[in-house]
């Protein structure tokens, strides 16, 4: 799986298991709330490999950073079919607030589509999750692909809009 990725150049990052990321040399894991800690995960995996936390809460992207999260994801944005457990719908409001209160790159997630990324990108977001929108296309690689150049275009517009305000 791990040289597939390579050959993509992409990085393989696992959700939730440690022991499949080290097993298939994947670049790191993500972790849930109620997954094993960052530390036992750094311990297993060693400190060069990446370590995602999914927050809920200020509290819980402050912790994740202070313990030496590599980023976090911040959800659910938008209401969500994805997962039944998720937790109350947080709004670009509070995305943003969690971007200016934290030093670590930000994925958000759930609820995320083609009419509402750009919303969620300009609220200062490093990079989105798209799951439903990706898998509802009967051509997912096609699909991806103009999901990826979507967001692509909408980020080098927000660089764009920024660097005049530089100016």
């Amino acid at each position: 799986m791990s040289k597939l990725a390579q050959n993509y150049q992409v990085k393989l990052i696992i959700n939730d298991y440690v022991e499949i990321a080290l097993k298939v040399r994947a670049a790191g894991v993500h972790l849930g709330q109620n997954d094993i800690t960052l530390k036992e995960a750094r311990r297993i995996l060693g400190q060069n490999r990446i370590v995602g936390i999914s927050t809920h809460t200020l509290g819980e992207a402050r912790i994740a950073q202070a313990e030496g999260s590599d980023y976090i994801s911040i959800g659910p944005i938008f209401k969500t079919h994805t997962k039944k457990d998720t937790y109350l719908i947080r709004g670009t409001k509070f995305l943003k607030k969690i971007v200016s209160n934290v030093n670590l790159p930000v994925i958000a997630i759930g609820g995320i589509n083609k009419k509402n990324i750009n919303r969620v990108l300009k609220s200062g977001a490093d990079g989105v999750a798209l799951i439903s929108e990706i898998y509802k296309s009967p051509d997912l690689l096609s699909n991806l692909l103009v999901l990826m150049k979507l967001a692509k275009r909408i980020k080098e517009e927000i660089n764009k809009d920024d660097s005049n305000r530089e100016s």
